[in-house]
């Protein structure tokens, strides 16, 4: 048994203790993710030592959306391990890829949950007015593509069920089927999602239809077809049984189509079927429904590899097995579809998950970030509260302007002592002392308000007296001005 086999948990982890970004020249930006896997015994450890801690917050696809940038990456990788699961080393360009349809899926279930507009949205979603000239037929498709790395090369299209694949919904006022199938394009896998929606059942016609008019290579599309016959319970295969739902469960068969099909007239129904009338068209709220249902088919493609163990997981799970951690985390993205929101750091502009946040609205992506916020907040109430005095503002009414929520008191502390700290004030305070005459009501002030003391302006006085350098500087400084 392989080392990742023994240590893969329920939720298809491979506990990693470091994630390293490595490039295999000596220069170039780095192409590689390496894993220093935890071995069984020192995972038996663990386990026995605590039990089994939740998934932090940024371990989600909302938080595997909002990686922008290389350095964010290894932050991630170091917590989450290999997320497709078949080898300690992974690609770099399999997790942008991943990143790039968790982006695209997580942007989209934010404009159907209302926290941003459809048109906000990074989903490239397309949307076609169809009408099949053989049939008359008349229906809606939408479109999304995404590259899944080099071919025979990705890691992520490895754990992608077979495609074509296929998914069927039922609406009020129709069925929408969604069509998932793959392509290499100069050497990239690329992924296509079709949502077709249709006020009935769909024809075989129909669907062949629409697969000659948004596919290219036509091996992909006969095995669309046969796969599509095979869901619909249409397909005769050499022996000359009928063909049994096999993976999309689409159900009976479709109105209009025969009984049953050979393959050289399905290859006739690629060859002859017509040229479909295809209107791009923009997306509006009626489409709501429709999108939410490829949003749906897109979590669904990611969720083929999980099993029910009630043995080895655990109820906290569903009694869930997943055979890759990204299953794990789109499963659990499923689960909170209506409250996913992506909120960005005040600061930096980091994206962070607010999905399922309660209570104050988070600002920050981090300690750090809400660090700086706060002292740069300070800092421009101190400034303000300079400026406010040097207008000629009394401290409590300075006070309450910057501090409405504060005690009277606390706020005044506030104030004076951002007025203590000013190098320009201290410098007028010397002079007054050192020079006194009409710069005394400066003093007055100061005392009467409370920014200093009698004392204190005593004290310093005196130290002024004996350091004659300094009181020299201070009588220099005031010439100078």
């Amino acid at each position: 048994m392989k080392v990742i086999d023994q240590v893969k948990t329920p939720q298809g982890q491979l506990p990693a203790k470091k994630a390293t970004l490595t490039t295999p020249s000596e220069n170039g930006t780095p192409t590689l993710i390496e894993f220093d896997l935890l071995s069984p015994q020192e995972l038996a450890a663990r386990s026995a030592s605590q039990s089994t801690p939740d998934a932090p917050r940024s371990l989600s696809v909302e938080g595997l959306s909002v990686i922008k940038w290389l350095n964010q990456i290894e932050p991630f990788a170091q917590q989450s391990g290999p997320l497709f699961g078949l080898s300690s080393v992974e690609s770099v360009a399999d997790w942008q890829s991943a990143i790039t349809v968790a982006r695209a899926v997580v942007s989209m279930q934010e404009a159907l949950n209302g926290a941003k507009t459809l048109g906000a949205s990074t989903m490239p979603v397309e949307k076609f007015a169809v009408r099949a000239s053989n049939t008359g037929s008349e229906f809606t498709l939408y479109t999304v593509s995404f590259d899944l790395g080099a071919a025979g090369a990705s890691d992520y299209a490895r754990i992608m069920p077979p495609l074509p694949w296929f998914r069927k919904f039922r609406q009020h006022s129709g069925f929408d089927y969604s069509f998932m199938s793959a392509e290499v394009d100069e050497g990239r896998i690329i992924l296509s999602a079709f949502l077709l929606s249709f006020s009935r059942e769909i024809s075989m016609a129909d669907f062949a239809a629409a697969v000659t008019y948004f596919m290219d290579d036509p091996s992909v599309m006969q095995e669309a077809l046969v796969t599509f016959a095979h869901d619909s319970g249409t397909y005769d295969d050499a022996s000359g049984g009928a063909g049994g739902a096999t993976s999309g469960g689409l159900g009976g068969a479709p109105s209009g189509a025969p009984a049953t099909l050979q393959t050289d007239e399905i290859i006739g129904l690629l060859s002859t079927t017509s040229n479909l009338l295809v209107t791009e068209a923009s997306l509006g709220e009626d489409d709501y429904p429709h999108l939410q249902k490829l949003v749906y088919a897109l979590i669904s493609l990611h969720l083929q590899g999980v099993t029910v163990d009630v043995f080895s997981s655990t109820e906290g799970n569903d009694f869930m097995s997943f055979n890759t951690y990204l299953s794990y985390l789109w499963y659990g993205f499923a689960k909170q579809l209506g409250q996913v929101k992506i909120g960005y750091c005040a600061i930096c502009g980091t994206g962070f998950s607010l999905t399922g946040h309660r209570g104050i609205a988070r600002r920050f992506c981090s300690e750090k970030c809400k660090t700086k916020a706060k002292n740069e907040r300070t800092k421009a109430q101190r400034d303000e509260a300079r400026e406010m005095f040097a207008a000629g503002r009394d401290v409590a009414e300075v006070a309450r302007a910057l501090y409405p929520s504060e005690l009277p008191k606390e706020a005044r502390n506030h104030v004076c002592t951002s007025l203590r700290g000013w190098r320009a004030l201290q410098h007028d305070v010397d002079e007054a002392i050192v020079l006194r005459g009409e710069r005394l009501e400066l003093l007055e002030r100061v005392i009467r308000e409370g920014v200093w003391t009698k004392t204190d302006i005593a004290k310093r006085a005196q130290y002024l007296k004996d350091n004659p350098r300094l009181m020299r500087e201070v009588q220099q400084r005031a010439k100078g001005k």
